[in-house]
C-alpha cells in the first residue's frame, strides 16, 4: 500500500527559540560564536492522540495510554511553545476512503503537545498476520515529525491476557509510534547533524531530499528516488550476498559494535526482504536483529525498547534519549563478527564443533523444541527467518508462556536438556547471573537451582552437573542469558564495550565515572536482583541451608530422578543422624543413676547385665527414636 507524501509545516514559531536556528546561523557565519545559545532545552516529549474510529475503551486504557507513557519517558524533544498549536495540512492519513483526517487538525490544530497521533481501526488492510501499521503525516521546518497516523487491527488486541500478552500489545503500539516518529527509510534522508542542525543529505531548492539513482533491495531494480546520503546509509551485503543497506550514524554505529562485539561492523543493517514497498526497507533486518523492537518480527515474549532504538532517534538530531528505559536484547549479543560473515548453516556447524562458541543458541534444528536465544521461553524451532536458508530459530509455543510466568518467578529461565549429546526438550529453573566482585575481574557464571539446591555453571562448563528427570541440564550461553551483566545499555552510544572486562570505555572524560550505568549520567543500573555480585564470602550457614533445601526437596521427587550429588548428600545426612543418635545413646547410658559404692567386680557385673538385658530406662530411648522417625516421615511426605 502506497502512502501519501509527508507534509511539511513551514512555521518555526511553534518553538519560540529553537536551538537549531542559532546553530545553523553559526555554521553559515551569520552570527559570531559568542552569540550562540548552547542550551539544548530538551524536555520529555508530550504525546496527544485521537481515537478516531472508537477503539474499545479497554484498548485505550490498557494498551494505548501506557505505551505512549513509556515513549514520553524514553524520548525528549525541543518542546512546542506553551499555548502554541501544531497543525497538519494533510487531509488523509493513509490515502484510503476510511482514513480522512478531521478538519480540526488542519485548523486550529492541537496545543500543548509535541506530537499528535491519529489512531484508526480500518480493517480493509488488516491481513491475517497484520497487527498494525503507521506512518509520519507531518513534519516541522526542522524535519521532526509532529503528526502521525496509526492503524490498529483491533480484533487482534486482547486486553484480558496475562502480563506478557499485555506488554506485547503495548510494544506493538510503541513499534508503530516509533515509525511515525521517524524510524523509516523515508525519514532517513531528513536526518540532521545533532551539533549543527544542518541536513546530512543535500536538499533541493524546496528543502526536499536529493533525487538519486539507487539499487533497491529484494532484487526489485534500480530507481530514481529520494535517498539518504551514502556517507551514512551505504549499500553492502549480508552473509548470503544479498544487497543490504547499513546505517552508520555515530551512536548507532557505536551501539551495534558494542552489542555484537564486532569492532568492524559497518552499521545497522536494514531489512533486505522488505515488508513494504520501500526501496531500503523500514525495519532492522530480522536475521541479525530478531528480537529487537524495530525488527519486522514481533515476538510475543521478551519485547522491549533497546539501546539501538534510542540511538537511532538521537542520531536523527530531533530527540534526546533516556537509556534507562532500554534493555539489551539477547539476540546476537557478543556473537562477534562471525555472526555477520557466516551463513546460518555455517554458524550451526561452528557451534557443533565448539560448544562454547559465542554463536551458540541462535539457530536450531527445524521441528525441535528448544530454548529461545534469551532463554526466556521454550518454543518450536521454525523456519521463519530467511526461508529455506537453514536459519531455523525459536518462536514461542502458542500455549506456552515464558518461564517467569510458568514458574511465577521473575528470575526463572529456560534450559535445554540433554540425553547424552542430544537435545531432549527443555525445563524452567530459577536462575541467577553471577558477576565476580573481585578487583580487576568481571567474570560471569550462572547459578541454577536444580532439585532444590543451587548449582553453578562456570565458563567452559557444558552441563550443570545435576540431572533433572534423568536428563542433564545444559549450561547456557552467558552472553545471551545475562545481557545486562556487563556494558549496560551497550554503552549508550557514548563509549566502547571492552568485552574482556565487560565494562564501558566512555568517550567523554566527564562520563568515565558512569561506566556502571553504560556511560549514562544519572543512569540507573539494570543489574537488579537477577544479577548477583559474587565476593566469594558464602558463610557456612548459607552452605548448610543450601544442603538442607536439597535434602527436603529431594523427598518431593522420585529417587530415580536424584542426581549423584543428591544421593551423596542424603546418605551423608542419614549417616550423621545415625552417628548423633548412637552418641546420644552412649552418653545417656553413661549418666544412668546407680550406686557409686559398687566395687569394680559389681560394676563389671552390672556392665554384663546391661549387655544381656537392657534395663527399662533404655526402652524409653528406643521409643523416643521411633517417635523421631515418624515425625521425620511426616515432614518429608
Amino acid at each position: 500500500m502506497g502512502f501519501p507524501s509527508i507534509s511539511t509545516s513551514p512555521n518555526n514559531a511553534i518553538y519560540g527559540n529553537h536551538p537549531f536556528a542559532s546553530r545553523i546561523l553559526k555554521v553559515e557565519g551569520a552570527i559570531g560564536i559568542d552569540s550562540l545559545d548552547d542550551v539544548d532545552g530538551f524536555e520529555n516529549i508530550r504525546i496527544g492522540f485521537d481515537n478516531i474510529d472508537g477503539l474499545p475503551q479497554s484498548v485505550v486504557d490498557v494498551i494505548l495510554v501506557p505505551a505512549f507513557a513509556k515513549i514520553q519517558r524514553a524520548l525528549q524533544v525541543v518542546p512546542v511553545a506553551a499555548g502554541t498549536t501544531i497543525t497538519t495540512s494533510s487531509t488523509t492519513a493513509f490515502g484510503t476512503p476510511n482514513s480522512d483526517i478531521p478538519s480540526q487538525y488542519n485548523s486550529p490544530g492541537e496545543s500543548d503537545v509535541d506530537f499528535f497521533m491519529l489512531v484508526y481501526q480500518d480493517q480493509e488492510f488488516c491481513g491475517e498476520n497484520t497487527l498494525a501499521f503507521a506512518r509520519t503525516v507531518e513534519i516541522d521546518s526542522f524535519d521532526r515529525p509532529t503528526y502521525g497516523a496509526m492503524n490498529l487491527c483491533g480484533s487482534n488486541f486482547d486486553t484480558n491476557g496475562d502480563p506478557d500478552t499485555i506488554n506485547f500489545f503495548q510494544m506493538i503500539v510503541i513499534h508503530e509510534t516509533f515509525h511515525a516518529l521517524g524510524f523509516s527509510s523515508e525519514m532517513l534522508c531528513r536526518f540532521r547533524d545533532p551539533q549543527t542542525g544542518k541536513p546530512l543529505t543535500p536538499r533541493d531548492s524546496n528543502g526536499n531530499c536529493q533525487i538519486v539513482e539507487r539499487d533497491c533491495v529484494g532484487d526489485s531494480g534500480r530507481f530514481l528516488i529520494r535517498a539518504p546520503s551514502e556517507n551514512y546509509f551505504a549499500p553492502g551485503s549480508d552473509a548470503f550476498g544479498k544487497l543490504s543497506y547499513y546505517l552508520s550514524t555515530p551512536k548507532v554505529l557505536s551501539i551495534v559494535r558494542a552489542h555484537f562485539n564486532c569492532p568492524t561492523l559497518p552499521g545497522l543493517m536494514f531489512e533486505n526482504i522488505p515488508t513494504s514497498d520501500s526501496c531500503f526497507g523500514d525495519h532492522a533486518d530480522e536475521q541479525y536483529y530478531q528480537n529487537d523492537l524495530m525488527s519486522a518480527i514481533a515476538e510475543r515474549i521478551d519485547l522491549f525498547i533497546s539501546p539501538l532504538n534510542l540511538a537511532y532517534f538521537e542520531d536523527s538530531s530531533w530527540y534526546r534519549a533516556n537509556y534507562t528505559m532500554s534493555s539489551v536484547p539477547a539476540w546476537g549479543h557478543g556473537a562477534t563478527c562471525d555472526f555477520f560473515s557466516l551463513t546460518c548453516p555455517q554458524i550451526k556447524q561452528t557451534v557443533e564443533a565448539n560448544f562454547f562458541s559465542p554463536l551458540a543458541n541462535h539457530y536450531c534444528d527445524l521441528g525441535t523444541q528448544h530454548c529461545s536465544a534469551s532463554y526466556m521461553f521454550a518454543g518450536g524451532c521454525t523456519d521463519g527467518i530467511e526461508q529455506g536458508a537453514g536459519c531455523a530459530s525459536v518462536m514461542p509455543f502458542s500455549n506456552l508462556g515464558s518461564c517467569p510466568m510458568e514458574n511465577q518467578q521473575g528470575d526463572s529461565r529456560c534450559f535445554n536438556m540433554l540425553n547424552g549429546n542430544s537435545h531432549s526438550g527443555t525445563a524452567c529453573f530459577e536462575t541467577r547471573c553471577v558477576v565476580s566482585n573481585e578487583p580487576d575481574s568481571n567474570e560471569i557464571s550462572v547459578a541454577v537451582k536444580v532439585g532444590g539446591s543451587w548449582a553453578t555453571c562456570l565458563p567452559n562448563q557444558k552441563v550443570v552437573g545435576r540431572t533433572y528427570n534423568g536428563l542433564e541440564v545444559e549450561c547456557p550461553n552467558f552472553n545471551l542469558l545475562c545481557p545486562e551483566a556487563g556494558c549496560e545499555h551497550s554503552c549508550a552510544g557514548r563509549g566502547d564495550c571492552d568485552w574482556t572486562t565487560r565494562t564501558c570505555d566512555c568517550y567523554q572524560e566527564e562520563d568515565k565515572n558512569f561506566t556502571e550505568t553504560g556511560c549514562v549520567v544519572d543512569g540507573i543500573s539494570n543489574k537488579d536482583d537477577y544479577v548477583w555480585l559474587d565476593d566469594g564470602s558464602d558463610s557456612i550457614a548459607d552452605r548448610i541451608k543450601e544442603r538442607w533445601e536439597m535434602i527436603s526437596n529431594s523427598f518431593k521427587t522420585s529417587p530415580d530422578t536424584w542426581s549423584t550429588e543428591q544421593w551423596i548428600t542424603i546418605v551423608v545426612f542419614f549417616l550423621l543422624c545415625l552417628l548423633i543418635f548412637t552418641l546420644g545413646v552412649r552418653v545417656c547410658l553413661c549418666i544412668l543413676p546407680g550406686d557409686n559404692s559398687k566395687t569394680g567386680t559389681e560394676e563389671r557385673r552390672a556392665s554384663r547385665r546391661l549387655s544381656q538385658a537392657p534395663p527399662v530406662q533404655n526402652v524409653r530411648y528406643s521409643n523416643s527414636y521411633d517417635d523421631y522417625e515418624d515425625q521425620d516421615e511426616g515432614r518429608y511426605i
